[in-house]
């Protein structure tokens, strides 16, 4: 099974979806290189790509693009913080957090739920 039948990624894959996936890749890639300037072991990357290398970790953030965008959907009233900027790399963060593997399938309802969390924070 490819990464992108484990989440309802919309067939076709329209021009958002794709925008948004390479934020969601932007911004491994800019966890990844900050972890490595502070000497950290590369984790973070080795946690989305699994090992597997870059080719596996960009058709991940494909598979994640549309479940992030219902999640953004459902605070995007009361979150005034960047889609891009903001919510992207918080929804990493707590996946990385919380699961031992991205490619584990994180349900909506539970990405529905880190959204919660993060609207929570912007407001503390």
């Amino acid at each position: 099974m490819s990464y992108i039948e484990k989440y309802d990624t919309p067939d076709p894959i329209r021009e958002v979806h794709a925008m948004n996936a390479m934020v969601i890749w932007e911004a491994v890639l800019e966890r990844s290189r900050d972890d490595h300037n502070r000497n950290d072991d590369d984790s973070f990357y080795q946690w989305f790509t699994m090992g597997e290398g870059v080719w596996e970790g960009r058709q991940y953030a494909l598979t994640l693009a549309f479940p992030f965008e219902v999640a953004y959907d459902t605070i995007s009233d009361d979150y005034s913080e960047a889609f891009d900027w903001e919510f992207i790399p918080s929804m990493l963060h707590l996946m990385f957090a919380n699961h031992s593997s991205p490619f584990d399938k994180v349900d909506q309802d539970a990405l529905n739920h880190y959204a919660q969390v993060i609207l929570q924070e912007s407001k503390s």
